[in-house]
């Protein structure tokens, strides 16, 4: 076996379709806002806008150190960074590599219950 055969022979990232961004400021309450929408099935976006939004969200607050000062927004980019995440480790625990090439993930939709803990999690 070679050097490059075996478990991790597929390198490299998963190229995402193009998908518009969510335009709504990175604020707590659009975090609730669009996560209730998300229990409900009422959104207007996808998970795969929803799920590229919270690492933004996570991403932002981070780099600005406010979450140190905020316990409220602290919970909150933890329930952002996990939604991004589980969102990748969805799309690979559940789609082979040759699915995930030729999927519109636009279209894959994370389980209702995830998006319903991270509601309670929120108002908790």
């Amino acid at each position: 076996m070679s050097k490059t055969e075996g478990k991790n022979k597929y390198l490299g990232k998963l190229k995402e379709n193009d998908f518009v961004p969510i335009k709504a400021e990175f604020t707590v309450d659009n975090l609730l806002n669009i996560i209730n929408e998300m229990v409900s099935k009422t959104s207007q976006y996808s998970d795969q806008q929803f799920a590229h939004w919270a690492e933004s969200f996570s991403t932002k607050h981070i780099a600005v150190n406010s979450i140190e000062r905020n316990h409220k927004l602290a919970k909150a980019v933890e329930i952002a960074e996990d939604i991004y995440m589980q969102w990748e480790l969805y799309l690979v625990n559940k789609y082979s590599l040759q699915e995930l090439q030729q999927l519109d993930l636009s279209k894959v939709k994370l389980p209702n219950e995830w998006y319903k803990k991270w509601q309670l999690k929120l108002v908790a």
